[in-house]
């Protein structure tokens, strides 16, 4: 279940589904990494989450939704991707802000904790003395339009703005107060969705206390073009067609390619 969900139609929907964890969709993430490269984060994420996944709710993930989904959604199914790839385990490495010796940290992706969504999601209602206003969760639209703005009040007074619905009072359209976007931030933080985005662990050397960043979108930063190897290599073998290796199973794939590795095809 997804932490958010996509709201549509008046409708919370959770459930979700990847494709078949077949070549195709180890080379539709390729494509969304490498092939986009000059694209943004946020623009990358959905193109990838709407060809890899299969449906959020009983509807198909159009890129259009997939741009519709909460912040944390996307980070959450990234991670969930990784596993779906094989790569849901890895290793970090820190440095001790107490004793600076280096250490490592084993992550699971998949199952790092998180913060489902508030009972009025998407929405969340902000009450103050001179008024009410109706604020919505940023979504991947939302994160599209401040990634490139350089000045951080900027971005955060666009944001505040973007996810603003509706108000009464004095509060009939967004305020430029610096008091306002603070109770903003501090409305959306307390309802939206959350994904972790840091560990806490202790220095194995001093056992001092250390944040380690958790990088959302790890599964994508570390896509390479193995894949693309995979096809060469049983193409040569089998005289298979693109198409056909792309379509197996990954794990039947790896055993064909492990049959290889070990000479038993000849």
């Amino acid at each position: 279940m997804l932490p958010g969900g996509l709201w549509e139609s008046e409708t919370r929907h959770r459930s979700y589904a990847f494709e078949a964890p077949t070549g195709h969709l180890e080379l539709a993430v390729v494509d969304g990494v490498i092939a986009d490269a000059g694209a943004s984060v946020p623009a990358r994420v959905s193109r990838i989450l709407s060809t890899v996944v299969a449906q959020v709710g009983g509807l198909p993930l159009t890129l259009e939704r997939a741009a519709r989904l909460s912040v944390a959604d996307r980070q959450y199914l990234i991670r969930q991707l990784a596993a779906v790839l094989g790569r849901d385990e890895v290793w970090l490495t820190a440095d001790c802000g107490a004793c600076e010796q280096r250490f490592d940290l084993f992550v699971k992706q998949s199952e790092l904790p998180l913060q489902e969504a508030g009972a009025g999601y998407p929405f969340v209602d902000l009450e103050q003395s001179d008024g009410r206003c109706r604020l919505r969760v940023p979504n991947g639209l939302d994160q599209a339009a401040v990634v490139e703005l350089a000045d951080a009040r900027e971005a955060r007074w666009t944001l505040a703005e973007r996810c603003f619905v509706e108000g009464e009072g004095a509060l009939s359209a967004p305020r430029q107060t610096e008091e306002w976007l603070a109770a903003v931030e501090e409305a959306l933080d307390a309802e939206a969705p959350q994904v972790a985005l840091a560990a806490r662990t202790e220095c194995p050397e001093c056992g001092a206390s250390n944040d380690v960043a958790l990088d959302p979108y790890l599964a994508l930063r570390s896509v390479s073009s193995s894949i693309l190897d995979d096809v060469h290599s049983l193409a040569s073998a089998y005289h298979w067609s693109e198409h056909e290796i792309l379509s197996l199973p990954t794990a039947r794939r790896r055993l064909y390619l492990e049959l290889l590795d070990r000479g038993v095809v000849h």
